[in-house]
């Protein structure tokens, strides 16, 4: 598998967005990996929304600009987001501790200053995140794990220490889980709860998700391949299923969603058509809805000698 560049991670784009600081933040893994195997230095992301031009796919107005320095060496990534060619709208700066693993976020912006820290049990899990604002603490987030290493319950508190939201994980003997319980305001009062069932093989999975009163109100089922990419998503109705598909191509990049409603319809939803340089690492990427382009992406990539 190649190392491709990601600049989302989940989990740390969950959190981040959950307080507010609508920043991204990369993958320490897959930055480590493309640090030492392509030795990326630099990466300058342009975003334009997109026409078509005498059946040419050609860039229009410039949505946004990214800059990403990396220095693992350093232990350090500055991103830089530019709304237009000179004015810079935001700074992120990510820091590493000796392990490696994600210590400090700072984000400056015009509207606000955020800083957040983290803080790892002995394997290596985040078990404490602080979000401050002006080096006033804004939200506390912490993790539980039980003795297998599966996390069992995080926790979201404002800056007074008050519950705001919490989630407790069940697994099952083989360690999968089995139901996703979310709590907010009360701690005593469920809001709403998911659980999880799987296939022999592990590559379905069935959530199902209940409201406050335990009513069910969405059966979702996701099909996976060997690569463990989602090819098949099915929503459960009364009346009949809604069905998305997926296709990726070589490097692992998805490039196709297509919809089959419950009339038997299929449609395409989107289109991605990705160019690469020698390296793997994509270096122009075009969205398309349907089969209108909506949005060119553009990178430069700079190496290490």
């Amino acid at each position: 598998m190649r190392n491709l560049i990601k600049i989302h991670h989940l989990f740390f784009l969950m959190i981040i967005k959950t307080a507010g600081a609508q920043t991204s933040i990369p993958d320490k893994k897959d930055l480590e990996a493309m640090n030492r195997i392509r030795k990326v230095a630099f990466v300058e992301e342009s975003k334009y929304s997109a026409k078509d031009k005498f059946g040419e796919v050609v860039k229009d107005t410039i949505v946004d600009r990214h800059f990403y320095t990396f220095e693992l060496n350093k232990l350090k990534i500055l991103r830089r987001e530019y709304l237009s060619k000179d004015s810079i709208e935001k700074t992120t700066n990510i820091e590493f501790n000796e392990n490696k693993d994600i210590a400090k976020v700072t984000h400056k912006s015009k509207y606000k200053d955020v800083l957040m820290t983290f803080k790892y049990n002995k394997n290596k899990q985040p078990i404490e995140i602080k979000w401050l604002q002006s080096d006033t603490l804004k939200n506390l987030y912490v993790f539980k794990y039980d003795t297998k290493n599966n996390v069992i319950e995080d926790g979201t508190y404002d800056h007074k220490g008050n519950f705001w939201k919490k989630t407790i994980y069940d697994y099952n003997e083989n360690g999968d889980k089995i139901k996703e319980t979310i709590y907010t305001g009360n701690i005593y009062e469920i809001f709403e709860y998911k659980t999880f069932e799987y296939s022999l093989d592990r590559k379905t999975t069935k959530t199902k998700y209940y409201s406050t009163s335990g009513n069910l109100y969405l059966f979702e089922e996701n099909k996976r391949n060997n690569k463990e990419q989602l090819v098949e998503k099915i929503y459960h109705y009364s009346d009949g299923d809604v069905k998305h598909f997926y296709k990726y191509d070589e490097n692992n990049n998805q490039i196709e969603e297509s919809r089959k409603y419950k009339d038997g319809d299929i449609s395409l939803i989107e289109k991605i058509n990705y160019t690469y340089d020698q390296n793997g690492n994509w270096i122009k990427k075009i969205i398309f809805d349907g089969h209108k382009p909506t949005t060119l992406i553009e990178r430069e990539i700079k190496y290490y000698p």
